[in-house]
């Protein structure tokens, strides 16, 4: 698996907007999923939290060349309350393709730890990816997925609507504006 770091150019799929679409289990998970963010070391991230045990299931058409980048971390006031490590994978339709299991250490407190999958296997269909966290402490277990999102690798990144008007002002003012 590939470390790496987000990029706001990138087209993709944010995952923590999809939150309230997706089915979360075992039952009583609904309450300990949520949309947060903290942060971990100096770095600070939108997350979801999934106090295990916790999955995730997010259904994903995957058109195109594609990888699951995110980030794992504990939020570091669960420090001061338990001992027990927290495990966290990823797996695409019931199949573990991901897992790392996070100390309760000091190393773990120094930042978010980044990983990419790639997904290109299933370019063309229509997956399950889904997120697990799990313990063997329930208790202040607060895991997070830090800006879970996945990267199409051969799209263009989708320019916003005030980035798209800024241009074209420039393009006006600098006469490099065309009406045909």
């Amino acid at each position: 698996f590939l470390a790496q770091t987000a990029s706001a150019d990138e087209a993709g799929l944010e995952l923590i907007n999809r939150l309230d679409q997706q089915g979360i289990h075992p039952r009583n998970a609904r309450e300990r999923v949520a949309k947060t963010a903290f942060t971990v070391g100096d770095s600070w991230r939108k997350a979801l939290l999934a106090n295990p045990p916790a999955v995730i299931d997010f259904p994903i058409d995957i058109s195109e060349d594609a990888e699951f980048r995110f980030g794992i971390g504990i939020k570091p006031e669960a420090f001061r309350f338990r001992t027990a490590p927290v495990e966290f994978s990823v797996a695409v339709n019931d199949t573990e393709v991901f897992r790392h299991k996070l100390e309760m250490t000091r190393d773990t407190l120094k930042g978010w730890k980044d990983f990419s999958i790639d997904l290109t296997n299933w370019r063309g269909n229509r997956i399950k990816l889904s997120l697990l966290t799990d313990s063997q402490e329930m208790k202040y277990g607060w895991a997070a997925w830090a800006e879970p999102r996945i990267v199409y690798k051969n799209s263009k990144p989708r320019t916003g609507l005030k980035t798209r008007l800024a241009a074209i002002a420039q393009a006006a003012v600098s006469g490099n504006f065309r009406h045909d």
